[in-house]
């Protein structure tokens, strides 16, 4: 699907009480939406203070952590990766099941270090 001049993509879809898009990126990650043969990207986005992580396909992908949940995500420079140690929503350590809840985000080491240094500050 794609996107005409004054029509938004759907992983950009938002309301007026979301706040403003302070970053966004579409990262190097790819996962099982539910195409045919291939795996979708994963968009990410920091709008007021939360993180916003979505991809489009049959079985949507959307995620919402609070931009707090970065300040424990660690970015491995040797994989490119900006991981979640720590499960958001409890702060307890990550559950079997719940493992693949946040999937790493490969990123750029400049946009990562953008994404930590917006998420450290108030919106």
């Amino acid at each position: 699907m794609t996107a005409g001049p004054t029509q938004q993509p759907p992983t950009a879809a938002r309301t007026a009480e979301d706040g403003p898009i302070r970053w966004s990126a579409t990262t190097g990650t790819r996962i099982d939406t539910g195409r045919w043969f291939r795996r979708a990207p994963v968009a990410a986005a920091l709008v007021g203070d939360r993180l916003v992580l979505s991809a489009d396909g049959p079985r949507p992908f959307r995620r919402v952590l609070p931009a707090s949940a970065l300040r424990q995500a660690v970015y491995n420079h040797v994989t490119g990766e900006l991981a979640f140690p720590v499960r958001p929503e409890t702060g307890a350590g990550p559950k079997p099941e719940a493992a693949s809840d946040v999937p790493g985000l490969l990123l750029d080491p400049l946009a990562a270090r953008a994404l930590l240094d917006l998420a450290a500050t108030a919106p």
